[in-house]
């Protein structure tokens, strides 16, 4: 079973695009040594990221973000296990999204955890309405 977490969080500081990029280098090369795989959508200074592996990675990964004094505002939306990884070919894929994408995406976000599930049943998965959408964002 691989464990996820899905989080998400707001700059606290102003960060320039290249900025970003620096962070997303520096993030995928240390998710290549720690088999950490994941997606992070960003808009206007605000993320929603799902991150995925060996839960202890993945707590202390997470331990971290949550320690870091560029994030803000850190709430942990959901965490669990899936049969398989989600976004096992992406250290760290990313979406700038679009104002209309963000106005979608945030659309799916439940905000209530008892409407945001995801079950393993028998090997068959039922994803939440976030991950459906992290999937397609990616996948655009």
């Amino acid at each position: 079973m691989i464990y996820y977490l899905i989080y998400s969080s707001t700059m606290s500081l102003n960060c320039t695009e290249q900025e970003l990029e620096n962070i997303l280098a520096v993030s995928r090369k240390n998710n290549v040594q720690k088999n950490i795989t994941g997606i992070l959508a960003y808009y206007k200074g605000n993320f929603i990221q799902l991150i995925e592996g060996e839960q202890e990675v993945i707590r202390n990964l997470y331990n971290t973000i949550s320690n870091d004094f560029r994030h803000c505002f850190i709430e942990k939306i959901l965490e669990g296990y899936a049969s398989e990884k989600q976004f096992p070919n992406w250290s760290m894929a990313f979406k700038h999204l679009s104002p209309e994408e963000y106005r979608e995406f945030n659309g799916k976000i439940p905000l209530d955890i008892n409407v945001i599930t995801h079950h393993v049943i028998s090997g068959e998965k039922k994803h939440s309405p976030i991950l459906a959408a992290l999937k397609r964002f990616i996948s655009n």
